[in-house]
């Protein structure tokens, strides 16, 4: 059996995202477009819980490796290692 989303805020300091809570507890926070795509009492399996954790996960290495090269261009090994050094995969 699922879990229930009871909740979906946006967040104070990035309005670009959205938090959701399962249960009535918060679980993760998604990109807003994502988030849209959710409502509240729906049902999410395990796997689906997962899928959105992955994919937020890989919305902010991303975030992280654009403000990284907002500041000067760098090279592709530059980017790899600060990510590395931030404990993203």
């Amino acid at each position: 059996m699922g879990r229930r989303i009871t909740g979906l805020r946006f967040q104070k300091h990035t309005a670009e995202r959205v938090n959701v809570y399962l249960d009535g507890h918060f679980a993760f926070g998604l990109p807003a477009i994502e988030a849209a795509r959710l409502r509240v009492g729906q049902e999410l399996s395990e796997a689906e819980i997962e899928r959105l954790r992955a994919l937020d996960a890989e919305q902010k290495a991303y975030d992280r490796a654009v403000r990284f090269l907002a500041f000067r261009p760098r090279s592709e090994a530059e980017v790899r290692r600060h990510l590395a050094q931030a404990g993203v995969d």
